[in-house]
Parts: C-alpha cells; sequence; structure tokens
C-alpha cells in the first residue's frame, strides 16, 4: 500500500518503479493519491491502466498521509499487508524476507524499518512476561528517553490497553518501526484500529501503533539484519535496494515525469503520448491549448489559442523562456527536454510538467466529480 503527498511526482514514479520489477500476480498494490497534482494523479491513472498499480484511490486534498494509510488498508484483501511510503526504493526480497517471518513467527506482530539508531536492535520482544527492548535516544519532544505524560496518558486509555506495555517498562522509550516501511497481519491492523488518527493525525502515530502490537503481547521487529540502516547511508545502499534518500533526495519537491531508455518506469512506447492525452482530458475539454514547435503530442480536444492558455506544449528545442508566465491561472507548460548531461545514452527525453503559480480551480472541480461517481 502507497499513499502520496502533495506534487511528489518524481519520487512516486521511483517508488513504484521498483516495485513494478518484483511484483507477482499474487501481489495487489493500492496507492492512495491526494488530489493535489494533476502530474501525479495522470501519471498514477496511466499506472493503473498498465497494471503496476492495481488500485488507485482518490483522497480530497490536505487528506493527510495518516488518514490515507488507513484508507488503503481498508481496502486491502491480503493476509499481510505492507505501508511503502513515496520517498523508499523496496526491493523484492526484502518484502519476501519480511513476509516470511510473519508467516513463521506467531508471536510476531510487526516487522518493519526502525530508525537510523536501531542499526544493531533486534526490535522489541516478550521474554518470560518481560518485555525487552532498546531505549531510543532523548529528543526535544520526549526528553531523557521517557515518554512524555500525554504519551503515556493516551497509551492507558487506548481501547486495545491491557497495560502490559507499561507494567513492564515504565515509561522508558524504545525503538519503534518508522511508518514509512513496514509490515502486519491485516487482522492485528483491523484489532488494533490502525493508525489513530484523532491522535496523532501527523506524527507519532507509528510510535503509538508499535506500543498497541507490543501492548497484544506480541514482539514488533526490525528489519533482517543484512537490510537493517544505519548512519553510513552507503553502506544502507550497498546492502539492499531499500534505499532511503533522507531529506537531500534530489527527487523531493519534483513534479515531473521522466523516462529513460534503461529500466524505463512505465516503459517507453506510446507512454509518452498516452500520459499526455490523458493529462489533456484532465484539464478538461474546454482547455485552451497552445503548441510551440515539434511536439510530441497535439491535442485532439481542445481548441488552439496564443492569449493565456491553460496549456502550452512546447517541442524539444523550442525557445521557452518566460513561458510559465503567459499561462491562465492554474495553467500548464509541458517541454520535451533534449538529452543533456553525463548520462545522454541512457537518457531518450524528460518530460516536465511546469505549473501557474494558481491553483486550477475547473481541474478541482471536474475530479471531485469525478471522484464522486466512481
Amino acid at each position: 500500500m502507497v499513499t502520496t503527498y502533495g506534487g511528489e511526482t518524481a519520487h512516486t514514479q521511483a517508488c513504484l518503479g521498483r516495485i513494478r520489477r518484483w511484483k507477482q500476480p499474487s501481489h495487489e498494490v493500492i496507492v492512495v493519491v491526494h488530489d493535489e497534482s494533476p502530474t501525479l494523479r495522470t501519471f498514477l491513472e496511466l499506472c493503473t491502466r498498465l497494471g503496476i498499480v492495481d488500485r488507485l484511490v482518490l483522497a480530497e486534498t490536505g487528506h493527510g498521509h495518516v488518514r490515507g494509510v488507513n484508507l488503503g488498508f481498508s481496502l486491502t484483501r491480503a493476509e499481510i499487508v505492507f505501508n511503502v511510503c513515496i520517498d523508499m526504493r523496496i526491493g523484492g526480497q526484502l518484502v519476501g524476507d519480511c513476509v516470511e517471518v510473519l508467516r513463521t513467527t506467531p508471536t510476531v506482530g510487526m516487522i518493519g524499518w526502525h530508525y537510523d539508531w536501531g542499526t544493531d536492535c533486534e526490535g522489541s520482544r516478550w521474554r518470560d512476561g518481560k518485555l525487552v527492548i532498546s531505549i531510543r535516544k532523548p529528543d526535544a519532544t520526549m526528553p531523557g528517553g521517557r515518554l512524555a505524560e500525554e504519551h503515556r496518558r493516551n497509551v492507558r486509555r487506548a481501547e486495545w490497553s491491557t497495560g502490559r506495555v507499561l507494567e513492564s517498562v515504565g515509561d522508558l522509550r524504545f525503538t519503534c518501526c518508522n511508518g514509512s516501511f513496514f509490515g502486519i497481519r491485516r487482522g492485528l491492523w483491523d484489532r488494533l484500529g490502525g493508525f489513530d488518527e484523532r491522535l496523532y493525525p501527523i506524527h507519532f502515530a507509528d510510535d503509538f501503533l508499535t506500543y498497541a502490537v507490543l501492548d497484544q503481547g506480541l514482539d514488533v521487529l526490525n528489519l533482517p539484519r543484512r537490510y537493517r540502516c544505519g548512519a553510513d547511508a552507503a553502506e544502507f545502499r550497498a546492502l539492499t535496494d531499500l534505499a532511503w534518500q533522507g531529506r537531500d533526495d534530489p527527487l523531493k519537491g519534483l513534479d515531473r515525469v521522466q523516462w529513460r531508455s534503461a529500466n524505463p518506469d512505465p516503459p517507453l512506447g506510446e507512454i509518452e503520448n498516452t500520459f499526455l492525452e490523458m493529462l489533456g482530458r484532465a484539464l478538461g475539454d474546454e482547455a485552451s491549448v497552445m503548441v510551440l514547435g515539434d511536439a510530441p503530442w497535439q491535442p485532439s480536444v481542445a481548441r488552439n489559442t496564443e492569449d493565456a492558455p491553460d496549456l502550452i506544449v512546447c517541442g524539444p528545442g523550442t525557445y521557452r523562456a518566460g513561458l510559465e508566465r503567459r499561462l491562465a491561472p492554474g495553467g500548464a507548460l509541458i517541454t520535451f527536454d533534449d538529452a543533456e548531461g553525463p548520462d545522454d545514452a541512457a537518457r531518450v527525453g524528460t518530460l516536465r510538467i511546469h505549473r501557474a503559480a494558481e491553483p486550477r480551480r475547473r481541474f478541482e472541480r471536474s475530479t471531485a466529480s469525478r471522484a464522486g461517481s466512481r
């Protein structure tokens, strides 16, 4: 299960591209898309048409990541479900190993990536009625390596709470599964109610879920040892293709789709034209379009104009400086860049979507009406 946010199209493409390489018929990929970017929405509709995404679920703008995960999980049909954040490049062997642990070890409730400081941590296990844990580092929200009073109170008052966790370790904090990647049995998720989006709509939802699983007397494990993350990001990437890039990820914030000839995701062919036709339909039949140069796509549903168009399609090598300023509010500029840089031989070209500053109200209305009819 993958949930998107904002206009992180490049991140989402990289995440799904990695999943596509190892996906089997027994796997079901569900994506919850928050309708904040027509580029991302259209790309995911294309992925659904190609069979990379099995179910595309539309969520309203500002729906939130935690609610998005809950929504996606509510629609799954599998016995074991994994959450994958869009900035994670997950390998099939990793998923297979984690599934094997959950299937063969009834005492394990959840398995997933722990934070950087949990490199050597086996997770949290129950032994002889006592919880064996690794204490988390202090931070500003919970100083001294202890739970804040608010979180202690929330654990005690939770519907699933038996008091087992706090009676065993008191208010010590311990390493928890990061919500970016974890696997859990569907039945356990349902029993606990998933993420508590009322108490923790943004932060600490994954911590609270970890406490909930442990309170049932089940173990929460770190990833199998060869996949674990440490302070050395290069070593982490060398061990596995679960390549979390962190805040400096060059793809962060890029609302564009890119295809290369080497392992393209989705594959090349008519994909670019299909994508653009779908984007044109998303903009609406009344959209005005300007085509400049030898563009690979000529819109058939829109009228050409030179006066504040909703969409400008600009072919490779065409002068494009300042074109964004000519767009109507919320409009889009599509450019097909020539191959540049050291990887010229590998790149076919990059399709970029440049947005005007103001939101496009027509798009928001049209997607809302389509979402209600699906």
